[in-house]
């Protein structure tokens, strides 16, 4: 049997990885065999490294994509960059700007309403980053794993008030269901009512709302409600969805997922415009409709959920979304194309602006590189343990490995992220990867904290971070 970590499985907040074709992509596994012809080896974790590109496909269905035909099992880590694991080489363990401007002085009695200026609050869908640096949010995306020693959304309260305070762009809040994995988060709406009576001016996103699930009308209802409650202040991410035990909640609705998706954002757009739609009642009877209240906003801005497909992010452009993505199943140098396909992708449908594009990344910035890494190393490695059940399916468990190939599968996996997609170490040292993202062409950085650190250690961690985001380092 050979064992496996590839970079299959791990999806954004509320959406689905875009898959990739077995030839024409780059994979991580970490593999060994355990049979009669080398039995010496079956202790032996090797690597090797295969190129090919990417070819996403978000549309197909189950996730049960075997890429060897061995029958093998395998056990998926959403790592990056990608190696093919195979026998080969002994792998050996590595040895290793400005935000939103704050606006403090107003209160809630003081400010003035999206409606009595007639403008959107909102950041609009051309607009990008000031000067060479990136906007910074944060993202929220828990294990129930973690340690909630303060109470399960006490790290979501406070440090949402932070970010509120000292000028970070948005806070993104996920829709999961029936994992421990994010799963504290089922209605995203529901916490966008606390942002909005907690906050004063950061945006407040849903990232993403997992769309065919719920019936799009619905969905304009509730967040309009939050527009009101926050006075405009809301953007939403949509996304397709992928994780048929999700649509336990919806069922029939699995297969067609991505047209409804699109048919939702449609309707959502007319009606929060104030326009009426028609629907059919409970007699059969076609009924004119419109939600109230009236949002604040007359125009929302919407972000479409998407990883690794090229073709995702031309439809997203051409459709006019904002992006929402990570470095799951990307390296920087692929995301800087498919940001320019987007970008050129609106620009061919006539859409003004360049669009936002957001990138979610696992975020813990501390006092200094050494000390930072061992604060956050056992945390992450049990957030990674605890995202596998999640992925796979009629697939080896994690479990069913000796505790050595178990520790020496989440010791690699932590350090490949640790060094490659993640925004963890010092401020100076973390300012690399946020210039090679704001290169690529992102504009925003949602920084996903939430993992399993000490809630207070997070919390004090946040002054670090906003020493990045303001550039004092």
């Amino acid at each position: 049997m050979r064992y496996r970590i590839d970079e299959g499985r791990e999806a954004l907040p509320g959406g689905r990885p875009d898959r990739t074709t077995p030839a024409a992509r780059k994979s991580t596994t970490i593999g060994w065999r355990d049979d009669s012809r080398d039995r010496s080896r079956r202790d032996r974790i090797q690597a090797e490294v295969s190129a090919g590109e990417p070819a996403g496909d978000s549309d197909r269905r189950g996730h049960d994509h075997r890429e060897d035909g061995s029958g093998g099992g395998r056990i998926r880590l959403a790592l990056h960059p990608r190696l093919h694991v195979r026998d080969g080489r002994s792998l050996r363990r590595p040895d290793g700007g400005q935000g939103s401007s704050r606006d403090g002085q107003r209160g809630r009695s003081g400010r003035t309403s999206a409606r009595e200026t007639g403008l959107s609050r909102s950041v609009p869908s051309g607009a990008r980053a000031v000067g060479d640096w990136p906007r910074f949010s944060l993202l929220f995306f828990a294990s129930e794993q973690a340690d909630f020693s303060l109470g399960k959304f006490d790290l979501f309260r406070k440090s949402s008030a932070f970010a509120d305070r000292n000028g970070f762009e948005a806070v993104w809040v996920p829709e999961r269901h029936f994992h421990s994995f994010g799963g504290i988060f089922p209605n995203p709406s529901l916490m966008g009512v606390v942002l909005a009576e907690t906050t004063e001016r950061i945006r407040i996103r849903a990232g993403s709302v997992v769309l065919p699930l719920h019936s799009p009308i619905r969905v304009a209802e509730e967040w309009s409600v939050v527009d009101n409650l926050s006075d405009g202040r809301v953007d939403l991410a949509f996304a397709i969805g992928w994780n048929p035990n999700d649509f336990s909640i919806a069922p029939k609705a699995y297969t067609d997922r991505k047209e409804l998706t699109f048919a939702g954002i449609d309707t959502i757009r007319t009606l929060w415009s104030g326009e009426a739609i028609e629907t059919e009642n409970g007699l059969g009877e076609m009924n004119t409709l419109r939600i109230y209240p009236s949002p604040q906003q007359t125009q929302l801005n919407i972000w479409f959920t998407c990883s690794g497909g090229r073709e995702r992010f031309v439809e997203a452009g051409e459709r006019g979304f904002n992006i929402l993505t990570a470095l799951l199943f990307q390296s920087v140098g692929e995301l800087t194309e498919k940001i320019a396909a987007y970008r050129e992708g609106r620009a061919r449908a006539g859409h003004a602006g360049p669009g936002v594009v957001t990138l979610m990344l696992h975020t813990f910035v501390g006092p200094d590189e050494g000390s930072t890494k061992e604060v956050v190393r056992e945390p992450f490695k049990r957030y990674i343990e605890s995202s596998v059940d999640l992925w796979k399916t009629n697939e080896a468990r994690l479990d069913d490995l000796s505790p050595r190939k178990r520790a020496d599968l989440l010791e690699f996996a932590f350090e490949r992220y640790y060094r490659k997609t993640a925004l963890m170490g010092s401020p100076s040292s973390c300012a690399e990867m946020v210039g090679a993202v704001k290169g690529a062409g992102v504009d925003e950085i949602a920084c996903l904290m939430d993992f399993g650190i000490d809630e207070g250690k997070v919390i004090e961690s946040l002054s670090y971070l906003d020493r990045l985001r303001r550039r004092e380092f």
